[in-house]
């Protein structure tokens, strides 16, 4: 799957970038750390974003909505802010950077270091054996070729 992020300064108009590519069908994961906000705003807390948890609250949204099952083949995924932004805000806020947020950060550097080497990577969903077992067949099939 290939993944295009939007991101920049609040207020820069990357959620309302974000829409075109929506528009035309492709698959958008929409920021989270304002949903969060403005979830918690709405439940009475005036400033969401002291909390110890909030960076937690944000990746764990984030990865909710990134991982969402969808009606459609889905091979393109746009990124309303991304991973790091999430680890920009978190140090921003003087906050540790939550091991969920860590590990994900992690598997980013691990695939680049296979790629570097010229691998390609098989994106494996979640899912049944043989659901799992699916692209990885198909990737060998078409590179047997």
């Amino acid at each position: 799957m290939k993944r295009f992020i939007r991101t920049g300064t609040p207020g820069a108009g990357k959620t309302s970038i974000v829409r075109h590519p929506q528009e035309r069908g492709f698959d958008v994961v929409d920021e989270a750390a304002t949903a969060v906000i403005t979830r918690k705003q709405a439940e009475g807390d005036a400033e969401p974003w002291t909390r110890a948890d909030f960076i937690e609250q944000v990746v764990e949204l984030r990865h909710r909505r990134q991982t969402r099952p969808t009606t459609r083949d889905v091979s393109v995924q746009v990124y309303d802010r991304s991973r790091i932004c999430t680890h920009a805000l978190g140090s921003y806020l003087g906050r540790p950077v939550p091991e969920a947020l860590s590990t994900e950060i992690d598997r980013i550097i691990h695939e680049q270091s296979y790629r570097l080497f010229g691998y390609d990577l098989v994106e494996v969903p979640p899912g049944e054996v043989a659901e799992r077992a699916a692209p990885i067949a198909a990737s060998m099939a078409r590179l047997s070729r």
